[in-house]
C-alpha cells in the first residue's frame, strides 16, 4: 500500500502554491470545480429534491426561510460527519482501520473527505465563493498573530 503523505509534505505542497498569483487562480478553480461536481452528484442522488420540490409549490415569501432551515440541516449534517470523525480518532482502532466502502484510504481521511465534500455541496448550492474565500481566508490567517493572541 502507498505510504500517507506527510502533513509537513502537504502544507509546503500548499505554501508554494499559495506564494504564486496565478497558483491561487488554478486552487480556486479547482476548489470551485470540486464543489460543482459534489452538488451535482447530491443533487442526482436525491439529497437536495425535498427542498427544489417545496421551493416548486411553496409561495416566494416562504423561501428564504425554507433555505435558511435547509442550510440548518445540512450544517447538522456536517457536525454528523465531525461526531463520526471524532469517535473515530478516540478508539486508534478505528481511526487507523481501512474504510470498507474506499479500502485505500484510512476511517480519518475518508470522514474528514466526507466533511469536506458535504461542506463544498453546501457551498455550491448557495453560491457561495467559496474557492476565493479559501484563498482569502488563508492570506489573513498569515498576518495574524502566533495563536491569534491566545496564551493557550
Amino acid at each position: 500500500m502507498k505510504e500517507p503523505r506527510k502533513l509537513d509534505d502537504i502544507r509546503d505542497g500548499i505554501d508554494t502554491v499559495i506564494k504564486y498569483p496565478d497558483m491561487k487562480a488554478l486552487v480556486i478553480d479547482v476548489v470551485n470545480y470540486l464543489a460543482k461536481e459534489f452538488h451535482e452528484n447530491a443533487k442526482n442522488k436525491g439529497f437536495w429534491e425535498d427542498l427544489d420540490g417545496m421551493l416548486n409549490e411553496l409561495p416566494f415569501k416562504y423561501h428564504q426561510r425554507l433555505e435558511l432551515m435547509a442550510i440548518s440541516e445540512k450544517l447538522l449534517l456536517i457536525n454528523t460527519e465531525i461526531s463520526e470523525l471524532y469517535e473515530g480518532i478516540r478508539d486508534p482502532k478505528l481511526s487507523d482501520a481501512m474504510d470498507h466502502h474506499c479500502p485505500n484510504f484510512t476511517n480519518f481521511e475518508i470522514e474528514v473527505a466526507d466533511i469536506i465534500y458535504r461542506t463544498l455541496d453546501l457551498a455550491k448550492r448557495f453560491h457561495l465563493r467559496i474557492g476565493e474565500a479559501l484563498i482569502a481566508k488563508h492570506e489573513f490567517n498569515k498576518t495574524r498573530e502566533y495563536k491569534h493572541g491566545k496564551k493557550s
